[in-house]
C-alpha cells in the first residue's frame, strides 16, 4: 500500500530527540512502523528532520526486504500561522501527483486541516489569494487531528474521516465540526528496562508543557497538600504565556522545597525522571472557562512503560488509558485526586506495563492504522465516515 503522512510544520518529523516534541514524534514512529509493514510510506515534514531520504526497511533475522519510507522536507519549521500555509504550498503539487488519483491513503496530521483543499478544490478567495487547486475528489484522505481545531463545519468534502486520538477527543471533534469523527489511539517505543531497574525517589513527576489548560498549577497542590515532593519538566518555551510559566515557578519557590521545577529537558533526563520517580501526575482542567479536553496523553503512557502508575484528572484521553483502581487513579476535581495519592502504593508496576504491552505500542498503533488503511483502500462501508 502506498501512504503519504503529512506532519506538522512546527517542528520537523523525526526531531531532534533533544528538543520538544509531541505530534512529530507520534508520526514519525508511525511512518516507520508502516514501512516495515512492508508499505511504500511518504513522510511529508518541515525543514531539519534527522532522517531525511529514502529509507528501506528489512528483517533483522532472515534479512527479508520490507518496505521503504521516504521523508520529504518542504519548509523551515516555524509555530508561526503561516508556517502551515507555506507548507502547505511547498507538498501540494506532490501530493496531488502522487495521490490525487486515489491510489493510496493521505494521512493528514497538521493542525490546519489544509489538505482537505487537496480533495475539494479551491479558488485564489483561499489563503490569502495565492493559490487555485482543482478538486481530485478520489484522493482517500483522512485528517488526525492532535488537539483543538480551528474549524466549526463540516470539511468540504464528502468522507472527511476526521479522527481524534481517544474516545473522548474524537465525540468533541465530531461536535465541533459537525461530522462524524472516530479514534486511534497512539503506540510509544517501550524502554528496555526490567522491573528490578526501576527505582522510586518518592516524588510526583508532572511532565506537560508548561501552559494554564495543562493544570500544572493543580497537580502542585495536589502534591504539596500530600506533602509529597513533585518535579515540574515540561516544554516551557512553546507556550501562549510566559507569565504562566513564570506563576509555575513562584509557585514552587513557594512550596516549602517540595516543588522543584526544571522545565525542559532532553530525553535522557526524561527517561531517568520517569525510571524515578513515584507515579506520574497530570491534572488538565476539566472545568470553568479555561475547560479543554486532553486529547491522548502521551506522559501517561510513558508512565505505565516505566511500570510507574498514574494520578490526575479524568479527562480525555486519560479515559481510555487508565483503568482506575488498576493502573492508578482518576479523579473529576483535583481536590478528588489529591484524596487519592494515599493509595497509589497500591498499584501493581506490572500492571501499568502489562497496559501499555497490550494497547499503547507503536507496533498496536502500526496494526491498528494500517487495518484502518486498508478498509479505506478496498473503499469498504465501514471506510466511510
Amino acid at each position: 500500500m502506498k501512504i503519504c503522512i503529512i506532519s506538522s510544520s512546527a517542528i520537523p518529523a523525526f526531531p531532534d530527540p533533544n528538543l520538544y516534541s509531541g505530534l512529530e514524534v507520534v508520526v514519525s514512529n508511525l511512518a516507520a512502523e508502516l514501512a516495515k509493514r512492508k508499505h511504500q510510506v511518504y513522510l511529508i515534514s518541515s525543514k531539519g528532520t534527522t532522517m531525511p531520504g529514502t529509507w528501506e526497511y528489512e528483517d533483522e533475522a532472515t534479512k527479508e526486504k520490507l518496505g521503504t519510507l521516504e521523508v520529504r522536507e518542504t519548509v523551515d519549521s516555524t509555530w508561526d500561522g503561516m508556517g502551515e500555509i507555506n507548507h502547505f504550498i511547498a507538498y501540494k503539487d506532490w501530493v496531488i501527483e502522487n495521490f490525487g488519483d486515489g491510489d493510496g491513503i493521505v494521512l493528514d496530521s497538521t493542525w490546519q486541516m489544509f489538505g482537505y483543499l487537496l480533495v475539494s478544490g479551491y479558488d485564489d478567495k483561499i489563503l490569502s489569494g495565492k493559490l487555485t487547486v482543482k478538486p481530485n475528489p478520489k484522493m482517500k484522505i483522512l485528517h488526525l487531528h492532535h488537539g483543538v481545531p480551528n474549524a466549526t463545519s463540516k470539511p468540504p468534502v464528502k468522507w472527511p474521516r476526521m479522527l481524534g486520538l481517544s474516545k473522548t477527543h474524537a465525540l468533541w471533534l465530531s461536535s465541533i465540526m459537525r461530522t462524524p469523527a472516530r479514534y486511534q489511539w497512539n503506540g510509544i517505543p517501550l524502554p528496555d528496562i526490567k522491573p528490578e531497574e526501576i527505582v522510586d525517589d518518592g516524588y510526583f513527576l508532572s511532565l506537560n508543557r508548561i501552559t494554564e489548560e495543562k493544570g500544572i498549577h493543580d497537580s502542585i497542590d495536589v502534591a504539596v497538600q500530600n506533602n509529597m515532593p513533585i518535579i515540574v519538566a515540561g516544554d516551557d518555551i512553546h507556550v501562549s504565556s510566559q507569565d504562566y510559566v513564570s506563576q509555575i515557578l513562584e509557585q514552587c519557590r513557594n512550596s516549602g522545597g517540595l516543588a522543584k521545577y526544571v522545565g525542559s529537558i532532553d530525553n535522557h533526563t526524561k527517561a531517568d525522571l520517569l525510571r524515578r520517580c513515584h507515579a506520574v501526575i497530570s491534572c488538565p482542567v476539566n472545568q470553568g472557562p479555561r475547560a479543554w479536553i486532553e486529547g491522548f496523553g502521551l506522559n501517561v503512557v510513558e508512565g505505565l512503560s516505566y511500570y510507574k502508575p498514574f494520578i490526575g484528572t479524568a479527562n480525555g484521553g486519560h479515559l481510555d488509558i487508565i483503568e482506575h483502581g488498576k493502573q492508578g487513579f482518576l479523579g473529576m476535581t483535583p481536590a478528588e485526586v489529591a484524596t487519592f495519592v494515599p493509595k497509589i502504593g497500591e498499584i501493581d508496576p506490572n500492571e501499568c506495563r502489562k497496559r501499555v504491552e497490550a494497547e499503547f505500542t507503536i507496533e498496536r498503533m502500526g496494526e491498528r492504522y494500517e487495518t484502518m488503511f486498508q478498509k479505506i483502500a478496498n473503499d469498504d462501508l465501514d471506510s466511510r465516515w
